[in-house]
């Protein structure tokens, strides 16, 4: 019997991982079809940008708790921020 406060890490079955490879080879396979280059960097700016929205969101937009949920220092933090337009 599953305890009540346990909260399942695969919704639907999927695991995180699972999803993003999914999305991943469909970025990719458009990527190749209209033969973009440097979809690396292009792709982990994107994946870093969702993320610290959303845990700056989670955290009500305390950028020292953000940085601790990610597990990065405040001063990386903010500069992220700045490099990828976040406000």
């Amino acid at each position: 019997m599953k305890d009540k406060d346990t909260v399942s890490t695969k919704p639907h079955g999927a695991s995180a991982s699972d999803i993003l490879e999914q999305r991943i080879v469909r970025f990719i396979g458009k990527a190749r079809k209209g033969k973009t280059g440097g979809i690396y960097r292009l792709l982990m700016n994107e994946v870093e940008s969702v993320l610290i929205t959303v845990a700056l969101r989670e955290t009500g937009g305390n950028q020292a708790e953000t940085a601790r949920l990610l597990g990065i220092n405040r001063n990386t933090l903010s500069k992220k921020i700045k490099m990828l337009q976040l406000t």
